[in-house]
């Protein structure tokens, strides 16, 4: 196991690692322009290996044991929400929410594919749209998602707190 520090500064992409008692921070490889919001707050999640930055306009894929960024591409038959600006890895899901033009709803990958929005779907780990589920949609802007174990999770918003139990897509 390794700690690894993910930043963004100037819409670009930084790893920071500690190798023999030395700290270093590096740019992201494969970054000819910034991939990101230069005047935006970023938020970030990693699953198996790779860390999913969003900004509110796009989802940047860096894969973290080459500090490369990668081409974000949403599986087929499936869309990826890119307005989010919250991301967390919550049961090896990507957990996408803040999105302005639909600031109360949530949206989960399926389970251990962060690429797959298909939410078609209905078995037990397909993708989730709070809008489409049994969990609904919540009534007021989405401002903080925290993961708590992997059974419980915290949703923040404007002016209250929910938890969410268990998968919405387990019954």
């Amino acid at each position: 196991y390794e700690a690894r520090l993910i930043a963004v500064g100037g819409g670009n992409v930084w790893q920071g690692k500690i190798a023999s008692g030395v700290p270093t921070i590096t740019e992201a490889s494969n970054q000819s322009t910034p991939p990101l919001n230069t005047t935006a707050l970023c938020s970030i999640a990693s699953i198996f290996q790779k860390a999913y930055i969003v900004d509110g306009t796009s989802i940047v894929q860096v894969d973290v044991p080459t500090n490369a960024v990668e081409t974000y591409t949403a599986t087929a038959m499936s869309t990826a929400p890119t307005g989010c600006t919250l991301a967390v890895n919550w049961r090896s899901r990507l957990v996408l929410s803040g999105d302005v033009a639909d600031p109360a709803n949530f949206f989960m990958s399926r389970t251990g594919v962060p690429t797959d929005w298909d939410y078609s779907q209905v078995d037990s780990a397909a993708a989730v749209a709070g809008n489409l589920s049994k969990a609904g949609q919540i009534g007021q802007p989405i401002v903080a998602l925290c993961p708590v174990t992997d059974d419980l999770m915290i949703i923040g918003c404007a002016g209250s707190i929910w938890v969410m139990e268990g998968d919405p897509a387990d019954g």
